[in-house]
């Protein structure tokens, strides 16, 4: 008669994967971050979540996939997000990892509303306060002031500003 042989399916993975990158509790952290761990011998897969949830009620990205990293894109900007991955193969899944958790960039503040001097006023005098409105999210504020709509001369360039006003003096006369 013939031999036959035959495997049964391996034991499910025991140990659990090594949360890389990024490092754990980071911030400012990109919308298209890679996430990495360490591969597991046993584990022929690895299932990878993603979650605003601590409790993984709801993920963002739940998967399985052979390699031992992944780009999770489409995130959502200043959101703290929580990780985690399992090894597994055709035995079953392995333990989870330890939870990771790191927060995206926040996004960027809305611009500013001009509050003097008023858009198309004329007869301002040489020596003008201009001011805006507060940013809650701004940390500080940028103000160019050109003679020309297309900004193509810069005529005063401040950086860095942390107050909403700024005084300009030694304007030039009749000029926009």
């Amino acid at each position: 008669s013939s031999i036959f042989n035959f495997t049964t399916v391996p034991p499910a993975p025991t140990t659990f994967p090594v949360l890389i990158t990024p490092i754990d509790n980071d911030n400012n952290q990109p919308l298209d971050v890679n996430l990495s761990w360490s591969s597991i011998t046993s584990a022929s897969t690895y299932g990878l979540q993603v979650s605003s949830d601590s409790t993984f009620s709801t993920t963002v990205i739940s998967l399985d996939q052979s390699g031992i990293s992944h780009v999770a894109s489409g995130l959502i900007n200043n959101t703290l997000y929580y990780w985690r991955v399992q090894g597994r193969n055709s035995g079953g899944n392995g333990p989870w990892s330890l939870l990771g958790h790191f927060k995206t960039i926040p996004g960027l503040p809305n611009s500013p509303t001009t509050i003097s001097p008023v858009n198309n006023s004329i007869d301002q005098p040489m020596t003008v306060n201009i001011a805006w409105s507060s940013v809650a999210t701004a940390v500080f504020y940028s103000l160019q002031v050109s003679a020309d709509s297309s900004f193509g001369t810069i005529l005063n360039n401040e950086l860095g500003l942390t107050d909403t006003s700024k005084v300009l003096d030694n304007l030039n006369r009749n000029t926009t």
